[in-house]
């Protein structure tokens, strides 16, 4: 299920509000059949490569699980880049720079339902190096915020299908077992390249 040539989504945390150079926040649509207490969450991207800054441009990530509405925050958690499992894929980005898997212990409850995962990435250079996350299966569930005024977030909205515009997404989390889930709508691997 890996997507291919594609550059994914640029996505930064939320809590930046639009200061960093491409201003947006990405969210993959998900749900539920039943409840959990979930134990970890994989996902995959990259950066854009412009400065020669790579990874090092990252502080952390934030996560966050929406509901259906973008009313209601689930979790919302910053993970310091030192403390995520980062692991080279072997594929590269539609600009030629090496995708990760980013993987992560984390705790919450969650319901059955409807919901979004928001993962962006807080920058130490806003003008630097960007995380691009990689394309997941499900692109019609991809929704973005882009910039609405100075350091404030317009609404959230289906990410359009125009030119330019590539669905973000990938990501898996997990519930101990039993009762183990895996999200799949989601996980997919952006890259030019496959090597096998």
């Amino acid at each position: 299920f890996p997507s291919h040539d594609t550059g994914g989504f640029y996505s930064d945390a939320f809590d930046s509000k639009g200061a960093y150079t491409y201003a947006q926040s990405g969210a993959q649509g998900f749900s539920l059949e039943d409840a959990y207490t979930t134990s970890s969450l994989r996902w995959w991207g990259s950066m854009n490569g412009f400065n020669d800054q790579g990874l090092s441009n990252i502080d952390c990530f934030q996560i966050i699980v929406w509901d259906s509405d973008f009313e209601t925050q689930v979790t919302n958690q910053k993970i310091d880049i030192s403390e995520i499992v980062v692991t080279a894929t072997g594929d590269t980005n539609f600009f030629g720079q090496p995708v990760h898997e980013f993987y992560v212990p984390i705790s919450f409850q969650i319901a059955s339902g409807n919901y979004f995962m928001n993962i962006g990435s807080q920058l130490n250079d806003a003008a630097g190096d960007q995380f691009v996350w990689s394309q997941g299966q499900d692109v019609a569930n991809f929704w973005f915020t882009d910039v609405n005024g100075q350091y404030k977030w317009g609404d959230w909205r289906p990410l359009p299908t125009f030119i330019g515009n590539t669905a973000g997404g990938a990501f898996v989390l997990t519930a101990p077992t039993p009762g183990a889930i895996a999200l799949l709508g989601l996980a997919g691997l952006t890259s030019r390249r496959r090597i096998s």
